[in-house]
């Protein structure tokens, strides 16, 4: 098989594109988060810039929250009925009703995992040195 054709569609191997996550034993259930698309991630980090004293700015806990809010697949953050019985109108205040802030935290954390979000590029620079 030639390189190119290792790319194509048909060759690719389909990965695994969603993983469940135990929260906390406060949930009998998991929630599922899914793997993110480059144009996800693209929107993720647009929704956390903004223009500050006329310098952009990062808002590392606005990115989170996108993060967070896209990667969750189940239960679905945009139902009607789960808002409803927590009080809130929108992904964002339910997030914070629903979650504890160390449950925040694992998901968060899942999310970057799963996503491979957390690794550092200067560790993959010094591996790919040795």
């Amino acid at each position: 098989m030639s390189k190119l054709s290792s790319f194509l569609k048909e060759n690719v191997k389909e990965g695994k594109r969603s993983k469940e996550v135990f929260v906390s034993d406060r949930f009998s259930e998991p929630i599922t988060i899914k793997l993110l698309s480059p144009k996800e991630l693209a929107r993720c980090q647009d929704a956390a810039v903004s223009i500050r004293n006329k310098k952009p700015f990062f808002d590392t806990k606005a990115y989170n929250m996108e993060l967070i809010k896209i990667s969750i697949i189940e239960p679905d953050l945009k139902s009607a009925e789960l808002q409803d019985s927590y009080s809130v109108m929108n992904e964002e205040d339910l997030i914070n009703e629903m979650f504890t802030g160390a449950e925040f935290t694992k998901i968060s954390t899942e999310v970057n995992e799963f996503n491979s979000l957390d690794e550092n590029i200067n560790d993959k620079i010094n591996e790919a040195k040795n």
